[in-house]
């Protein structure tokens, strides 16, 4: 699979995201181009192949492999990195290249990897970034404990996930799949206890707290999903840091042991 979605860095979409998490979290002023992760409300697809979830289809094991035995009831967004080596600014016009990565098969699952390229007119890369998919047939897992080193970290911050952020989140994202929105579908067809909040969201949240703490340019990030976040759920941010070397966290700030997301991030 491959294909190219062009979009204008209008400054108005990024007040419109700041509008729905406005005093909540940090403010970060970048008059004149975008934060690390604010690329992700932008170049989004728009596509009528969408699966009985509401997901593109075209990112499937049974499209990219064109094998019709190939379904999966679900579909996770596991892990991924970005490394920006220039700036994106407002008011231009940018090119997503996007393509598969890989594709391989973990004991019953697959994992689907996309890599995209972003660049301006004179086709330089500004940002590269890869996402990677899980497809199960396995429903919604309880939320598990995952054992991290937090030793030497700070909190820098809280924040709590309300049902309409998901929604209104998915809509600037055009994040079509049914799990964000539709809460009949979520509980019973994949196993959820209610909707849930998508990769990217929980991704911007963490890197807007993380970068108001740094307060440097950050050129890479490597991040992992861990559990799911549902609605009403308040989290905490924590970060470590060596020389220019960061590790971030998200958990749930209740119960601990539960970490929805980590990030290593250089500056």
């Amino acid at each position: 699979m491959q294909r190219i979605i062009k979009d204008l860095l209008n400054p108005y979409h990024l007040e419109r995201y700041g509008n729905l998490i406005g005093g909540r979290i940090p403010h970060i002023s970048t008059p004149k181009s975008l934060s690390i992760g604010e690329h992700l409300l932008y170049f989004n697809p728009v596509s009528k192949q969408l699966g009985t979830d509401g997901y593109y289809d075209d990112q499937s094991p049974g499209m990219i492999l064109k094998d019709a035995n190939l379904k999966y009831s679900r579909r996770v967004w596991a892990q991924g990195t970005i490394d920006v080596a220039g700036p994106l600014e407002f008011n231009r016009e940018y090119k997503c290249q996007e393509k598969l990565q890989f594709i391989k098969k973990v004991r019953g699952d697959h994992y689907v990897c996309i890599e995209r390229l972003i660049s301006g007119d004179d086709k330089q890369m500004l940002l590269r970034e890869t996402r990677t998919l899980a497809y199960t047939n396995s429903l919604a897992r309880e939320s598990t404990s995952i054992s991290i080193d937090s030793s030497e970290s700070i909190s820098i911050g809280s924040f709590t996930f309300q049902k309409m952020d998901i929604v209104i989140y998915g809509q600037l994202s055009l994040n079509p799949h049914r799990i964000h929105w539709d809460r009949t579908y979520s509980c019973e067809k994949e196993g959820y206890k209610n909707i849930i909040v998508q990769g990217p969201f929980a991704l911007q949240v963490l890197l807007r707290y993380a970068q108001n703490y740094i307060q440097s340019p950050v050129s890479q990030v490597r991040y992992r999903n861990y559990n799911y976040i549902y609605p009403n759920t308040r989290v905490e941010i924590l970060v470590r840091s060596s020389s220019k070397n960061y590790q971030v966290w998200m958990r749930d700030s209740e119960n601990r042991d539960i970490v929805f997301l980590k990030a290593d991030m250089i500056c």
